[in-house]
């Protein structure tokens, strides 16, 4: 929850810590492990919060509610929730386009996962580059079941 930009309540819901100072202890505690990541979160809720947008990786510019719409913890939530969520449903579509430019058998796509029809070779699937979309270490994982027999 913290890349997400959690707020001590929702470390509490999601820890399951009822105590609101032992949740605001872990968000100190988890941003000190992940220094880089916890700059991050800090940098883009800034400037989305200066600028009223955030960016994906591939640079489409994902708007912030403005400060007469949104509170302001809400805004800096979204600010670096935005980007993540954003980023990651581009992946899923450029996975889906070189799924189906393979001419695979597309059933269904439920979150950053895509469910085809049909036994599909692990290595061809890793042929089509989808591991290599993201700037960045984008590892697929391919699983095989029989459901429909």
């Amino acid at each position: 929850a913290m890349i997400y930009g959690a707020s001590d309540e929702t470390i509490m819901e999601t820890a399951g810590i009822t105590n609101i100072r032992a949740a605001h202890e872990l968000g100190i505690r988890w941003a000190a492990k992940f220094p880089k990541a916890w700059k991050w979160i800090k940098q883009i809720q800034e400037e989305g919060i200066a600028n009223g947008y955030v960016t994906t990786i591939q640079g489409r510019r994902l708007w912030i509610p403005s400060e007469y719409e949104e509170k302001e913890s809400d805004r800096r939530r979204k600010a670096s929730n935005y980007p993540i969520q954003g980023s990651a449903a581009e992946l899923t579509k450029d996975a889906l386009l070189a799924c189906a430019k393979a001419d695979y058998n597309l059933a269904l796509q439920v979150h950053d996962e895509i469910v085809a029809d049909g036994d599909i070779p692990e290595e061809e699937l890793r042929g089509l580059g989808l591991e290599e979309l993201a700037p960045f270490k984008c590892p697929i994982s391919v699983s095989h079941y029989n459901r429909w027999q």
